[in-house]
């Protein structure tokens, strides 16, 4: 049976989609991931977890609980077995639904609309966490905080029932008509209709070539005519550089980068923080508006320009003594310029390109691995991408086939597709007679 969607549909369907599924599952992402690592210096916590006080303390004392705090902090978070794997099977499956329910048009921004979530998971942690802080005493200063994001945990599962599945997940297993109503539901036109019809055959097609393809972990470690190898090579890849980068330790400890690493107050450390992370989710914008119009690569090189400059001039500002008041200004100034070019390539696109690269079959399998990717994919749709990597001369030409090949649809054109779509029924009907 059918998922019910609420009587929305097009645009409406899509906007339900992002604000009821889409913004509190990485909300959730943000907000889980940054909730600790402004914590670690409350005084309620340290009272309860007197091992991994570095406030306190000083000397090889301090070293030693540090290092104490960073394991404590890893297993109180493995701990949390049950949220870990949802976070991690909404980071795996809801990016991918979100790619095979939007338009070639629309995808791009859709999806880059996770990492404006995330950075707004990040915030919020911030300015609750101080809001909390405020409280001085008492676990409610942390205990409080981590109880939060229920609320958009329970948003999630009651919003979810109501939505629709991919129509690409339903024409893999065999439900075909439920397929052609939810793309019809996405598209806002008559199931029936020849642009429907075409893109089902599309999708179809696709399907019936990937069925011959490899489909499992193992798989992706092969090349063959898909390059599965190369398409999870570039993934694993760009997951480096966005992990390397520093991005995330960034946002989760950044009260404790000022606090502690450029001794500032504590209060002062945590306004920053707030600041910090606020500018970061504003940055977000950026990317949301240029993403399908200047193209992925192009969004990358910039936003890696601009973390690899911010974090040469950190190294330089914070090699300076704490007393240094002019190094600790360049230091907060390089942290805000960090979170401007971050969002622009390496945040959220991250998602989108995952799923546009990655093969059919197993475009579930790289992404909830967590891999990104990139490529010359806006304006294209899933199928047309596949198609690159399959048809391109080699591994080295993928970026130069596709450049030559703009217009490099599956079906062909527009009215090749319309056409395609009226042969199809043309032939049933002629079928059916025959039968009869």
């Amino acid at each position: 049976m059918a998922k019910r969607s609420w009587n929305f549909r097009g645009q409406a369907l899509s906007l339900a989609q992002i604000l009821t599924v889409v913004c509190p599952a990485y909300v959730l992402f943000g907000y889980n991931q940054s909730g600790l690592g402004s914590l670690t210096s409350l005084s309620d916590w340290v009272k309860h977890f007197p091992e991994i006080d570095t406030v306190n303390t000083t000397g090889a004392q301090k070293s030693h609980n540090a290092t104490i705090q960073g394991v404590v902090i890893a297993t109180f978070t493995l701990g949390r077995t049950i949220l870990g794997v949802g976070i991690g099977m909404l980071s795996g499956t809801v990016p991918t639904w979100q790619s095979e329910c939007s338009s070639s048009k629309n995808r791009g921004k859709h999806v880059v609309l996770d990492g404006l979530f995330i950075a707004l998971g990040y915030m919020l942690q911030a300015w609750i966490n101080l809001g909390f802080y405020q409280y001085k005493i008492g676990p409610v200063t942390w205990r409080a905080p981590t109880a939060i994001p229920f609320a958009f945990e329970l948003m999630l599962m009651v919003s979810i029932v109501f939505l629709p599945d991919s129509p690409r997940w339903l024409a893999r297993q065999g439900r075909v008509e439920e397929a052609r109503a939810s793309l019809a539901s996405f598209r806002d036109a008559n199931k029936d209709a020849p642009a429907i019809t075409a893109e089902l055959a599309a999708i179809e097609s696709s399907l019936e070539e990937t069925a011959r393809s490899a489909s499992s972990l193992k798989d992706l470690l092969t090349m063959g005519e898909d390059r599965l190898l190369y398409r999870f090579g570039i993934c694993i890849l760009l997951q480096f550089f966005q992990q390397m980068s520093g991005g995330n330790l960034i946002s989760v400890y950044s009260t404790t980068i000022f606090e502690s690493g450029l001794s500032l107050g504590a209060q002062t450390s945590r306004l920053l923080s707030g600041g910090v992370l606020t500018w970061k989710f504003l940055s977000c914008f950026i990317s949301f508006f240029t993403i399908d119009r200047f193209g992925r690569r192009f969004a990358l090189i910039v936003s890696g320009t601009g973390m690899a400059t911010c974090m040469l001039g950190l190294a330089v500002a914070t090699s300076f003594p704490n007393s240094n008041y002019t190094a600790q200004i360049f230091s907060v100034f390089f942290v805000f310029l960090f979170n401007f070019f971050i969002p622009i390539g390496f945040l959220g696109a991250n998602f989108l390109y995952c799923t546009e690269v990655s093969h059919p079959a197993s475009r579930c399998y790289v992404e909830y691995i967590d891999c990104k990717s990139l490529a010359l994919t806006m304006g294209r749709t899933l199928e047309d991408i596949d198609l690159i990597f399959r048809e391109s001369p080699s591994i080295w030409a993928t970026v130069s086939y596709a450049k030559q090949n703009p217009g490099n649809d599956l079906l062909g054109t527009e009215d090749e597709k319309t056409r395609f779509g009226h042969e199809e029924k043309v032939e049933i009907a002629l079928n059916e007679r025959v039968s009869d």
